[in-house]
């Protein structure tokens, strides 16, 4: 299937920086000294594997919901796999220039496009209006909450490499951990929107 080898692919690619250069002598020192920027890109790799991992899940559940497949969901698979190839390019930016703020923003701007191609490819493929999915209504938009979560916590990378110290810049990644509590964040915020939707007449609903 493409989408699964074009994720294999690009996890792959994500571990090829992770080495001890070339012109490292071969002696204990030298192992020393190159171990701290090793152990980084070491955490840069797990940090951007998580990450693609994510992706893939949630690719693979959108793909088990489809019924059928149109010229839609094919144009918008194929730009959501667009994002996906380009994901090593971040990484390989963030694993080089990782102390500069523009390097930050280049990496976050790639997840939150890449994240918005996948929403943009859920909401196309569960639209009640179309005979592609058997997705209800509440769980249709509780996926797009989560979504646009995703790619809000993707974006305060941004300001955030701009606000902190500039030894601290190399530590705003970190934010991305935030990811772990899109989850129950956006099953709260369906219920309170279901819960508002249910108290507003229908008249003032539009």
């Amino acid at each position: 299937m493409l989408v699964d080898g074009v994720f294999a692919i690009s996890m792959t690619l994500l571990v090829l920086d992770v080495r001890v250069p070339e012109d490292v002598p071969d002696t204990a020192a030298a192992f020393d000294e190159a171990l701290g920027p090793l152990l980084g890109r070491l955490g840069v790799f797990i940090a951007a594997f998580v990450i693609t991992s994510r992706f893939w899940l949630v690719s693979h559940r959108q793909m088990a919901a489809l019924r059928a497949v149109d010229y839609g969901v094919a144009q918008r698979t194929i730009l959501f796999l667009a994002g996906i190839t380009s994901l090593p390019v971040a990484t390989g930016v963030l694993f080089r220039f990782g102390d500069v703020p523009a390097a930050i923003t280049f990496a976050a701007l790639v997840l939150a496009v890449t994240g918005a191609l996948s929403a943009r490819l859920w909401w196309y493929l569960s639209s009640p209006r179309r005979p592609l999915t058997d997705i209800d209504d509440d769980t249709r938009r509780e996926t797009m909450i989560r979504s646009i979560l995703v790619v809000a916590v993707y974006l305060l990378a941004v300001p955030g490499a701009y606000l902190v110290p500039p030894n601290a810049v190399p530590l705003v990644p970190l934010v991305w951990l935030v990811l772990a509590a899109v989850d129950p964040l956006a099953h709260r915020l369906h219920l309170l929107l279901r819960r508002r939707r249910r108290t507003v007449p229908a008249d003032e609903r539009g």
